[in-house]
């Protein structure tokens, strides 16, 4: 299963889904959550739960979350470029991402996608 997620990790097989955080009064979508996701095209769709903890495991998660947040925070700018309001992007961060290279790579990522650092939000999945 190792190889097989840094084989996702070289070609492309990780993907970000967007769920919708919605404001109960207003109705309004306020932010969204980016889930990353694994599309094997052996095994199809792999559960987060199942590569998760390997991928945190084997110290991939590191290149799982360099990918998660590019990606999310392009997304972001790309909406906005629409035309959209901006609204929160939020990204899990494991306890194991939390490393000296964080800030370095939010960072990075927010200058490259000249996002406002107050549009994006790092929570813990387990919280």
């Amino acid at each position: 299963m190792e190889a097989r997620l840094r084989r996702a990790l070289e070609h492309g097989e990780l993907e970000v889904h967007y769920q919708p955080q919605v404001g109960f009064a207003s109705g309004e979508i306020n932010s969204v959550e980016a889930l990353l996701r694994w599309n094997n095209p052996e095994l199809g769709w792999v559960a987060p739960a199942q590569f998760i903890p390997l991928a945190e495991e084997t110290g991939l998660i590191q290149a799982d979350r360099r990918v998660g947040m590019e990606t999310a925070c392009a997304q972001a700018r790309a909406w906005q470029d629409a035309g959209l309001k901006p609204i929160k992007m939020c990204i899990n961060v494991s306890a194991r991402q939390l490393d000296g290279k964080l800030v370095e790579t939010v960072s990075r990522v927010l200058a490259e996608t000249a996002i406002a650092p107050s549009r994006l939000e790092l929570k813990s999945p387990r919280a």
